[in-house]
């Protein structure tokens, strides 16, 4: 029975981390940004591409997730191929440009 439990507590715990970053990530701040980029390094695979997606949905999310690779915090290949031709075609010149310089393959 202990050992049900404990699965029990720590699948409740990943669901409640799941809904914290799905619920941060539908806060359009830039604190709501840098929340989500300070957890990158220690979210599942699976909660990480949920933060990551989120970091695209706007200009100024997507230039700080590109200075937080510029600045070494998160690895760039963590991004997958379809995030990084996402940024290289993002609608704002700022970011297309910056995820050029950054993202070059």
């Amino acid at each position: 029975m202990k050992r049900k439990t404990m699965f029990l507590s720590l699948a409740g715990a990943a669901l409640g981390l799941s809904l914290a970053v799905s619920g941060v990530a539908d806060v359009n701040s830039p604190q709501a940004a840098e929340s989500l980029l300070a957890a990158l390094p220690v979210l599942s695979e699976g909660n990480r591409n949920l933060a990551l997606d989120a970091l695209l949905r706007d200009a100024p999310r997507a230039s700080a997730l590109l200075e937080t690779i510029a600045s070494k915090k998160v690895n760039a290949s963590q991004l997958g191929e379809a995030r990084i031709a996402k940024l290289k075609a993002f609608a704002d010149e700022h970011v297309r440009r910056r995820a050029g310089e950054l993202l070059a393959r």
